[in-house]
Protein backbone atom coordinates (compact mmCIF):
# COMPACT_ATOMS: atom_id res chain seq x y z
CA UNK A 1 0.00 0.00 0.00
CA UNK A 2 2.65 2.76 0.56
CA UNK A 3 4.40 2.32 -2.45
CA UNK A 4 1.16 2.70 -4.34
CA UNK A 5 0.53 5.53 -2.50
CA UNK A 6 4.11 7.34 -3.26
CA UNK A 7 3.51 6.32 -6.83
CA UNK A 8 0.09 9.03 -6.27
CA UNK A 9 2.87 11.55 -5.57
CA UNK A 10 4.09 14.00 -8.31
CA UNK A 11 7.41 14.05 -8.68
CA UNK A 12 9.44 16.88 -7.36
CA UNK A 13 12.98 18.31 -8.64
CA UNK A 14 15.40 19.72 -6.19
CA UNK A 15 16.41 22.44 -9.20
CA UNK A 16 15.11 25.73 -7.47
CA UNK A 17 16.27 24.73 -4.14
CA UNK A 18 19.95 24.02 -5.40
CA UNK A 19 19.54 27.54 -7.76
CA UNK A 20 18.10 29.02 -4.35
CA UNK A 21 21.62 28.01 -2.53
CA UNK A 22 23.63 28.58 -5.00
CA UNK A 23 22.62 32.26 -5.13
CA UNK A 24 23.19 33.00 -1.26
CA UNK A 25 26.77 31.39 -1.60
CA UNK A 26 27.21 33.52 -4.32
CA UNK A 27 25.79 36.70 -3.01
CA UNK A 28 27.33 36.17 0.88
CA UNK A 29 30.75 34.88 -0.60
CA UNK A 30 30.59 38.51 -3.13
CA UNK A 31 29.85 40.42 0.24
CA UNK A 32 32.54 38.40 2.36
CA UNK A 33 35.20 38.97 -0.65
CA UNK A 34 34.84 43.23 -0.33
CA UNK A 35 34.16 44.12 2.86
CA UNK A 36 36.41 41.16 4.89
CA UNK A 37 39.72 43.28 3.44
CA UNK A 38 38.44 46.64 4.88
CA UNK A 39 38.10 45.53 8.76
CA UNK A 40 42.01 45.53 9.07
CA UNK A 41 41.75 48.98 7.13
CA UNK A 42 43.70 51.92 8.18
CA UNK A 43 41.26 54.41 7.90
CA UNK A 44 39.11 54.53 10.87
CA UNK A 45 35.79 55.31 8.87
CA UNK A 46 35.68 52.19 6.71
CA UNK A 47 36.79 49.75 9.31
CA UNK A 48 34.20 50.75 11.34
CA UNK A 49 31.93 50.64 8.46
CA UNK A 50 33.11 47.38 7.38
CA UNK A 51 32.10 46.04 10.46
CA UNK A 52 28.82 47.56 10.96
CA UNK A 53 28.15 45.91 7.77
CA UNK A 54 29.41 42.22 8.69
CA UNK A 55 27.17 42.61 12.12
CA UNK A 56 24.49 43.55 10.44
CA UNK A 57 24.79 41.00 7.22
CA UNK A 58 25.76 38.42 9.36
CA UNK A 59 22.81 38.49 11.66
CA UNK A 60 20.29 39.05 8.69
CA UNK A 61 22.57 35.61 6.89
CA UNK A 62 22.06 33.69 10.15
CA UNK A 63 18.57 34.40 11.00
CA UNK A 64 17.66 33.75 7.22
CA UNK A 65 19.35 30.41 7.09
CA UNK A 66 18.10 29.09 10.47
CA UNK A 67 14.24 29.92 9.10
CA UNK A 68 14.79 28.51 5.48
CA UNK A 69 16.43 24.95 7.23
CA UNK A 70 13.35 25.38 9.42
CA UNK A 71 10.85 25.43 6.69
CA UNK A 72 12.59 22.66 4.76
CA UNK A 73 12.58 20.14 7.06
CA UNK A 74 9.64 21.11 9.41
CA UNK A 75 6.64 18.83 8.62
CA UNK A 76 3.75 21.26 7.38
CA UNK A 77 1.07 19.26 9.65
CA UNK A 78 -1.01 15.89 8.84
CA UNK A 79 -3.92 14.93 10.00
CA UNK A 80 -3.83 12.55 13.00
CA UNK A 81 -3.91 9.04 11.96
CA UNK A 82 -3.24 7.02 15.24
CA UNK A 83 -6.92 7.13 15.86
CA UNK A 84 -8.59 8.29 12.76
CA UNK A 85 -9.97 11.80 13.25
CA UNK A 86 -13.66 11.37 12.53
CA UNK A 87 -15.73 14.33 13.22
CA UNK A 88 -18.83 12.88 13.04
CA UNK A 89 -18.05 10.41 15.92
CA UNK A 90 -16.12 13.16 18.00
CA UNK A 91 -17.15 15.91 20.67
CA UNK A 92 -19.56 18.68 18.89
CA UNK A 93 -16.41 20.83 18.84
CA UNK A 94 -15.37 18.91 15.99
CA UNK A 95 -18.10 18.54 14.27
CA UNK A 96 -18.67 22.12 14.15
CA UNK A 97 -16.95 22.69 10.58
CA UNK A 98 -17.23 25.26 7.89
CA UNK A 99 -16.13 24.13 4.97
CA UNK A 100 -18.63 21.14 4.01
CA UNK A 101 -19.43 19.46 0.62
CA UNK A 102 -22.13 21.23 -1.32
CA UNK A 103 -24.73 18.00 0.37
CA UNK A 104 -23.72 19.12 3.52
CA UNK A 105 -21.57 16.36 4.35
CA UNK A 106 -18.03 16.26 5.81
CA UNK A 107 -15.03 16.60 3.18
CA UNK A 108 -12.92 13.26 3.08
CA UNK A 109 -9.93 12.51 1.61
CA UNK A 110 -10.24 8.94 -0.27
CA UNK A 111 -6.37 8.70 -1.05
CA UNK A 112 -5.18 9.52 2.57
CA UNK A 113 -8.35 7.87 4.24
CA UNK A 114 -9.45 10.54 6.22
CA UNK A 115 -11.59 13.15 6.88
CA UNK A 116 -10.39 16.86 5.86
CA UNK A 117 -10.47 19.38 8.86
CA UNK A 118 -11.42 23.12 7.88
CA UNK A 119 -8.72 24.54 5.80
CA UNK A 120 -6.81 21.36 5.42
CA UNK A 121 -6.25 20.21 1.39
CA UNK A 122 -4.54 17.10 -0.19
CA UNK A 123 -1.35 18.24 -1.54
CA UNK A 124 -0.46 16.29 -4.41
CA UNK A 125 3.59 16.61 -4.08
CA UNK A 126 3.60 15.41 -0.33
CA UNK A 127 1.23 12.97 -0.93
CA UNK A 128 -0.70 13.85 2.10
CA UNK A 129 -3.56 15.94 3.63
CA UNK A 130 -1.88 18.89 5.03
CA UNK A 131 -3.15 21.16 7.75
CA UNK A 132 -4.21 24.80 6.99
CA UNK A 133 -2.27 24.15 3.96
CA UNK A 134 -1.11 27.65 1.94
CA UNK A 135 0.46 26.73 -0.99
CA UNK A 136 3.15 23.69 -2.28
CA UNK A 137 6.53 26.01 -2.73
CA UNK A 138 9.63 24.28 -4.95
CA UNK A 139 11.85 26.59 -3.69
CA UNK A 140 11.96 24.89 -0.13
CA UNK A 141 11.23 21.60 -1.35
CA UNK A 142 8.07 21.32 0.97
CA UNK A 143 4.79 22.44 1.49
CA UNK A 144 3.76 25.25 3.63
CA UNK A 145 1.31 24.53 6.15
CA UNK A 146 0.00 24.83 10.27
CA UNK A 147 3.48 23.57 11.39
CA UNK A 148 6.06 25.33 9.13
CA UNK A 149 3.99 28.66 8.13
CA UNK A 150 5.73 31.00 10.34
CA UNK A 151 9.14 29.99 9.52
CA UNK A 152 8.16 30.41 5.93
CA UNK A 153 7.25 34.10 7.01
CA UNK A 154 10.36 34.76 8.81
CA UNK A 155 12.06 33.11 5.94
CA UNK A 156 10.62 35.69 3.65
CA UNK A 157 11.17 38.62 5.61
CA UNK A 158 14.88 37.92 6.95
CA UNK A 159 15.49 37.24 2.82
CA UNK A 160 13.97 40.51 2.40
CA UNK A 161 16.33 42.27 4.59
CA UNK A 162 19.32 40.88 3.99
CA UNK A 163 18.73 41.55 0.20
CA UNK A 164 18.24 44.94 0.87
CA UNK A 165 21.08 45.34 3.61
CA UNK A 166 23.42 43.91 0.84
CA UNK A 167 22.25 46.61 -1.36
CA UNK A 168 22.86 49.52 0.95
CA UNK A 169 26.73 47.94 1.50
CA UNK A 170 27.36 47.17 -1.80
CA UNK A 171 26.33 50.39 -3.08
CA UNK A 172 29.81 51.99 -2.74
CA UNK A 173 31.61 48.90 -4.52
CA UNK A 174 29.15 49.08 -6.78
CA UNK A 175 29.22 52.27 -8.05
CA UNK A 176 33.32 52.36 -8.15
CA UNK A 177 32.76 49.34 -10.63
CA UNK A 178 30.19 51.50 -12.70
CA UNK A 179 32.80 54.10 -12.91
CA UNK A 180 35.50 51.63 -14.28
CA UNK A 181 37.43 52.07 -11.63
CA UNK A 182 37.97 48.31 -10.99
CA UNK A 183 39.57 45.42 -12.88
CA UNK A 184 36.80 43.77 -15.52
CA UNK A 185 36.26 40.48 -13.72
CA UNK A 186 35.65 41.90 -10.49
CA UNK A 187 33.81 45.21 -11.83
CA UNK A 188 31.50 42.59 -13.91
CA UNK A 189 31.11 40.34 -10.43
CA UNK A 190 30.22 43.25 -8.31
CA UNK A 191 27.72 44.65 -10.95
CA UNK A 192 25.75 41.19 -11.74
CA UNK A 193 25.66 40.42 -8.04
CA UNK A 194 24.32 44.15 -7.22
CA UNK A 195 21.50 43.80 -9.84
CA UNK A 196 20.93 40.33 -9.05
CA UNK A 197 20.12 41.19 -5.76
CA UNK A 198 17.92 44.22 -6.61
CA UNK A 199 15.88 41.83 -8.56
CA UNK A 200 15.59 39.11 -5.62
CA UNK A 201 15.01 41.91 -3.22
CA UNK A 202 12.06 43.41 -5.56
CA UNK A 203 10.49 40.02 -5.87
CA UNK A 204 10.95 38.91 -2.66
CA UNK A 205 9.70 42.37 -0.92
CA UNK A 206 6.12 42.07 -3.03
CA UNK A 207 6.15 38.37 -2.30
CA UNK A 208 6.38 39.04 1.31
CA UNK A 209 4.04 41.97 1.86
CA UNK A 210 1.55 40.05 0.01
CA UNK A 211 1.72 37.03 2.47
CA UNK A 212 1.79 39.86 5.19
CA UNK A 213 -1.31 41.03 3.83
CA UNK A 214 -2.90 36.91 3.84
CA UNK A 215 -1.80 36.92 7.38
CA UNK A 216 -3.54 39.83 8.86
CA UNK A 217 -6.50 39.19 6.99
CA UNK A 218 -6.94 35.19 8.03
CA UNK A 219 -6.57 33.77 4.57
CA UNK A 220 -4.29 31.06 3.26
CA UNK A 221 -2.95 31.41 -0.64
CA UNK A 222 -5.11 28.69 -1.51
CA UNK A 223 -8.54 30.38 0.24
CA UNK A 224 -7.24 33.44 -1.80
CA UNK A 225 -6.51 32.05 -5.19
CA UNK A 226 -9.64 29.67 -4.83
CA UNK A 227 -12.48 31.13 -3.28
CA UNK A 228 -11.92 35.27 -3.11
CA UNK A 229 -10.67 35.53 -6.90
CA UNK A 230 -12.90 33.07 -8.73
CA UNK A 231 -15.08 35.97 -9.04
CA UNK A 232 -17.31 34.01 -12.26
CA UNK A 233 -18.08 30.84 -10.28
CA UNK A 234 -21.60 30.74 -8.77
CA UNK A 235 -22.85 29.16 -5.41
CA UNK A 236 -25.96 26.30 -5.10
CA UNK A 237 -28.69 28.98 -4.60
CA UNK A 238 -27.10 31.12 -7.67
CA UNK A 239 -25.25 33.89 -5.82
CA UNK A 240 -21.83 35.23 -6.68
CA UNK A 241 -18.85 32.58 -4.92
CA UNK A 242 -16.32 35.65 -4.38
CA UNK A 243 -18.78 37.70 -2.45
CA UNK A 244 -18.80 34.88 0.35
CA UNK A 245 -15.38 35.33 0.34
CA UNK A 246 -14.59 38.96 0.62
CA UNK A 247 -13.41 38.56 4.07
CA UNK A 248 -12.54 35.38 5.79
CA UNK A 249 -14.72 33.21 7.47
CA UNK A 250 -11.91 32.59 10.44
CA UNK A 251 -10.85 36.52 10.81
CA UNK A 252 -10.72 37.22 14.24
CA UNK A 253 -9.20 40.94 13.97
CA UNK A 254 -5.34 41.20 12.89
CA UNK A 255 -3.70 41.30 16.05
CA UNK A 256 -5.18 38.20 16.43
CA UNK A 257 -4.60 36.50 13.06
CA UNK A 258 -1.06 37.84 12.97
CA UNK A 259 -1.15 36.03 16.39
CA UNK A 260 -2.48 32.67 14.75
CA UNK A 261 0.82 32.18 12.93
CA UNK A 262 3.77 34.23 14.68
CA UNK A 263 2.08 33.12 18.04
CA UNK A 264 3.27 35.58 21.17
CA UNK A 265 4.04 38.77 20.22
CA UNK A 266 7.40 38.61 22.09
CA UNK A 267 8.33 35.43 19.92
CA UNK A 268 7.12 36.89 16.66
CA UNK A 269 10.76 37.22 15.38
CA UNK A 270 12.19 34.25 16.58
CA UNK A 271 12.35 31.13 14.49
CA UNK A 272 10.05 28.78 16.76
CA UNK A 273 6.87 27.73 17.06
CA UNK A 274 6.86 26.99 21.21
CA UNK A 275 4.22 30.05 21.43
CA UNK A 276 1.45 29.32 19.02
CA UNK A 277 -1.85 28.17 19.79
CA UNK A 278 -4.05 25.66 18.65
CA UNK A 279 -3.84 22.36 16.67
CA UNK A 280 -4.20 23.07 13.29
CA UNK A 281 -7.66 21.19 13.37
CA UNK A 282 -10.27 23.27 15.38
CA UNK A 283 -10.29 27.22 14.34
CA UNK A 284 -12.55 29.99 15.50
CA UNK A 285 -15.04 31.33 13.04
CA UNK A 286 -17.39 34.38 12.59
CA UNK A 287 -20.84 32.68 12.90
CA UNK A 288 -22.45 35.74 11.43
CA UNK A 289 -20.09 35.24 8.54
CA UNK A 290 -22.24 35.38 5.20
CA UNK A 291 -20.88 32.07 3.85
CA UNK A 292 -22.02 30.69 7.55
CA UNK A 293 -25.41 32.01 7.12
CA UNK A 294 -25.46 30.93 3.62
CA UNK A 295 -24.47 27.35 4.99
CA UNK A 296 -27.05 27.18 7.22
CA UNK A 297 -29.64 27.76 4.69
CA UNK A 298 -28.88 25.07 3.04
CA UNK A 299 -29.21 22.90 5.69
CA UNK A 300 -31.97 24.41 6.56
CA UNK A 301 -33.53 23.70 2.48
CA UNK A 302 -32.24 20.19 2.57
CA UNK A 303 -34.03 19.49 5.89
CA UNK A 304 -37.25 20.99 4.37
CA UNK A 305 -36.68 18.97 1.50
CA UNK A 306 -35.97 15.86 3.35
CA UNK A 307 -39.28 16.47 5.69
CA UNK A 308 -41.54 17.33 2.76
CA UNK A 309 -40.19 13.51 0.77
CA UNK A 310 -40.90 11.90 4.51
CA UNK A 311 -44.74 13.31 4.47
CA UNK A 312 -45.13 12.53 0.78
CA UNK A 313 -44.17 8.68 1.34
CA UNK A 314 -41.06 9.21 -0.84
CA UNK A 315 -38.05 6.82 -0.85
CA UNK A 316 -35.49 8.70 0.69
CA UNK A 317 -31.39 7.63 -0.55
CA UNK A 318 -29.34 8.83 2.94
CA UNK A 319 -25.70 8.57 2.07
CA UNK A 320 -23.33 7.13 4.00
CA UNK A 321 -20.06 8.59 4.40
CA UNK A 322 -17.04 6.50 4.22
CA UNK A 323 -15.15 5.22 6.86
CA UNK A 324 -11.96 6.58 7.88
CA UNK A 325 -8.73 4.13 7.65
CA UNK A 326 -5.29 4.49 8.93
CA UNK A 327 -2.76 5.63 7.01
CA UNK A 328 -1.75 3.96 4.07
CA UNK A 329 -4.95 1.81 3.99
CA UNK A 330 -7.42 4.51 2.38
CA UNK A 331 -5.44 4.68 -0.97
CA UNK A 332 -7.67 4.10 -4.16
Amino acid sequence: MAAKKADRRKPRTVVPIVILFVIFIFLYASFLVLHVPRVGDDNADEKRESIVAMVVMHAFFLLFTISLLLVIYTEPGSVPHEAPWDPSKASAKASVMVEKKADGRLRFCRTCGTYKPDRCHHDSATGQCVLEMDHYCPWIYNCVGYRNRKYFILTLLYGCGALHAYIYFMLPAFKTAAQGLDEIVVAFLTIFAFFLASLLALVLTGFFFFHCWLVSNQFTTIEYCEKRKNKDKKNEMGKGYADLHKTSVYDQGMYQNICHVLGNPFMWFFPTNCSRKGDGIHFEFDRDHALVRHRQDLARQERESLRKAVAAGEAVETPVPPSPSPRGQGCV
